[in-house]
């Protein structure tokens, strides 16, 4: 059980994004610099990330990163450096002026309060992260605040997490997890320090190999079903119509192959279904999806049709890892037959590898044939089921 939460702040519990943008405009004005467009903001954004990366591989010192982004960034655009030093102390502040919450993340906060532990852990600047922890709310709702600065170690060191531990008490370190969007400062640091990592990963970008990620969600709500406290959830199912659902089924697709099928398929074959395939596949096969939906968010599909003139084909049917059990999957089944009730059977092809899958269409009527084929692009076998009416 998870009795300990560590957040990360920027780009997990408040919008990052927004509030450097609206930082870095308000002081272009205010030191007569120009306009800051778009490209700028960007090219900024990219010289930012490669500092506080060489800091968090200890190359840097943090008052390296801190200057030499905006060195090398005003060198680029003509802009005199010896600016950076005003320009950053002016910046620390006004990154705490505009608020922008993830996900209603007070709220997820305030459910969470006393029934985990839930402490900051942050790599930004103590001037930067107290005035947004106030102005935010979110600190005061928090057990604990630990910055960087204040520590004298950076996420993702051991020494980091280790001062945190000191400092809160003995912890089962199993009990622990650490929440962040971060993959080289807040997953490799759960990784270093031997707790539990939650990627968040609201984009639903691909986990790139080398990282030990426990859990991935795109919204932080997601985390109540993670924590064992999830709220009842709202089951809907319906065809699939918008381009949001058509890409929420692909990230389903996407999700639950990687997750389901790592060691029964081919490796290489996992490799190349990547989410943007998923997504290219999801617009070119809109016709007899239905997706199962909790509130807005797409948690499952199934795909129907027919496979010859007495038997309807179940061609897909999955549910994302957290809302087994939730009737998400049974929901899909029973739609899905309800369209196919013109034929006396249903038939589906299910990966012979896979004994949870074949357990539920057991349950759901389905029995083996006794047919089986190999399926050399996927490296697997499947076998076939169906279900007489």
């Amino acid at each position: 059980m998870i009795k300990t939460v560590l957040w990360d702040v920027d780009g997990t519990l408040l919008d990052f994004e927004a509030a450097q943008a609206a930082a870095m405009r308000t002081l272009f004005s205010e030191f007569g610099l120009g306009p800051c467009t778009d490209e700028m903001l960007a090219r900024y954004d990219a010289i930012n990330h490669g500092f506080w990366q060489r800091l968090e591989r200890g190359e840097i010192t943090k008052r390296q990163v801190l200057i030499g982004r905006f060195e090398q960034f005003f060198k680029e655009y003509g802009i005199d450096p010896a600016v950076s030093v005003p320009y950053n102390d002016r910046y620390q502040l006004c990154l705490g002026d505009t608020i922008v919450h993830r996900d209603d993340c007070l709220s997820l906060i305030d459910l969470l309060k006393g029934r985990v532990r839930q402490y900051i852990v942050s790599n930004g600047t103590v001037a930067a992260q107290t005035k947004k922890l106030d102005r935010s709310g979110i600190g005061k709702r928090m057990d604990g605040v630990f910055l960087s600065e204040a520590l004298g170690a950076e996420k993702p060191s051991p020494a980091f997490f280790e001062k945190v531990f000191d400092a809160i008490g003995p912890v089962d370190r199993s009990e622990v997890m650490i929440v962040g969007d971060s993959l080289t400062s807040d997953m490799q640091g759960g990784m270093n320090a031997g707790i539990l990592t939650c990627w968040y990963n609201p984009d639903g970008m691909p986990i790139p190999a080398g990282y030990r990620i426990d859990y991935v969600i795109r919204n932080l709500n997601e985390l109540l079903p993670i924590l064992g406290l999830a709220r009842a959830p709202q089951i809907t199912v319906k065809p699939m119509e918008t381009d949001e659902e058509i890409r929420g089924k692909a990230y389903v697709h996407w999700s639950c192959w990687h997750e389901a099928y790592a060691g029964i398929v081919s490796p290489a074959y996992l490799e190349k279904l990547t989410l943007e395939k998923c997504g290219q596949m999801a617009f070119q096969w809109r016709d007899n999806v239905l997706i199962a939906k909790d509130g807005e968010r797409v948690v499952g599909f199934a795909g129907y049709g027919e496979s010859d003139p007495d038997t309807g084909e179940l061609f897909a049917l999955y549910v994302l890892k957290e809302y087994r059990g939730t009737g998400a999957a049974q929901s899909l089944m029973s739609a899905a037959a309800e369209r196919l009730s013109a034929y006396p059977k249903i038939g589906l092809w299910v990966l012979k590898e896979n004994p949870r899958a074949i357990r539920f269409y057991e349950k759901c009527g389905f029995s083996a044939t006794g047919e089986e084929q190999y399926l050399p692009s996927v490296g697997a076998a499947e076998i076939r089921m169906v279900l007489h009416r």
